[in-house]
């Protein structure tokens, strides 16, 4: 897979792959990402194996502009179908949204941190009820 993508890094994680693309145009990046993309798609592997890209699941996001007209202005495609743009993405645990804020992230932290925290008081309350 690594060798047939020339302009991108591929990082693969169990049934994960991630592309990451980059230059100084917009323009330049949309085609680099659809070629790459396309390539991926029509790897022997996946054909021999019966693999193929899933659609429903394939998104991107785009980082480091700083004008939302030139996020807009992406437009990956694959087999005729628009892929998802979203504004953040989860990468092996991390949600990192298109800012690079982490607002989003340390959100779900706080979020489970929070759901954990009242089971974890609920089965302490429980506990001691029954020891009394």
């Amino acid at each position: 897979m690594y060798s047939c993508i020339d302009d991108a890094t591929v990082k693969l994680f169990a049934d994960d792959t991630n592309l990451f693309v980059s230059s100084q145009s917009i323009d330049e990046v949309t085609a680099i990402a659809n070629t790459c993309i396309s390539k991926l798609n029509k790897l022997t592997w996946f054909l021999a194996n019966k693999v193929s890209l899933s659609l429903d699941k394939t998104c991107f996001s785009v980082f480091g502009v700083h004008e939302n007209n030139a996020r807009c202005k992406v437009q990956l495609r694959l087999d005729h179908v628009t892929l998802k743009h979203v504004n953040c993405c989860k990468y092996l645990g991390i949600i990192i949204d298109n800012n690079l804020t982490w607002l989003e992230h340390i959100d779900n932290v706080y979020n489970k941190i929070l759901k954990f925290t009242s089971i974890f008081t609920r089965y302490v309350t429980h506990c001691l009820i029954k020891f009394l």
